[in-house]
């Protein structure tokens, strides 16, 4: 079953969040690229408004670790969106 755009962005932030936690640094690395390239695949479809409205419903905690992530995987343009 193919997953909609919202169900899409809500995991793949959740990923971004959860990156920064991994013991292994290998899956760490894994995890922010793959993010990062469905956010951008995301945002070239013109979907930035529904990955703001996920990322504005995320907790604060969680915020920091979206973009703590994007920091480190140096991707300014996806938190400027945000």
């Amino acid at each position: 079953m193919e997953k909609n755009q919202y169900e899409l962005c809500i995991e793949v932030l959740r990923r971004l969040g959860k990156a920064g936690g991994r013991s292994k640094e290998e899956k760490s690395i894994k995890d922010r690229n793959t993010a990062v390239g469905i956010l951008k695949a995301l945002i070239d479809k013109g979907e930035i408004d529904l990955i703001k409205e996920i990322f504005n419903s995320l907790l604060p905690k969680w915020k920091e670790k979206v973009l703590k992530e994007l920091h480190e995987a140096k991707e300014p343009t996806i938190s400027d969106h945000l």
